[in-house]
């Protein structure tokens, strides 16, 4: 390899990571100023979660819950499982010995 090479190699790489780091610094605080100006705070919760969700947690959680979401037989979603679990608490229908109760308190 020649040395004039190296040099534009070099070069390059150094340009690219401070043009991304530029960048990705000023996304970031545009976002965040968005998202804490909007009006609505679950809203805000919500979008902070999301964009979160992927730095927090493994990459096969997040899929295996993206797919569980989407999946084909409701019967079998853990969403529609918790989604249940919410039912009964709104109805009232959840009692103390139903092993479940303390998910709620």
């Amino acid at each position: 390899m020649k040395t004039k090479d190296a040099w534009s190699i070099t070069r390059n790489t150094i340009f690219y990571n401070v043009a991304f780091f530029i960048v990705g610094t000023v996304i970031a605080i545009l976002l965040a100023v968005l998202i804490s100006e909007m009006m609505s705070k679950r809203a805000s919760r919500l979008y902070q979660t999301i964009i979160l969700l992927p730095y927090l947690m493994s990459w096969v959680v997040i899929s295996y819950l993206a797919f569980d979401f989407y999946h084909r037989n409701p019967d079998l979603s853990t969403i529609q499982f918790f989604r249940c679990l919410v039912r009964m608490r709104l109805t009232g229908t959840m009692r103390k010995n139903t092993g479940l109760s303390y998910l709620f308190l």
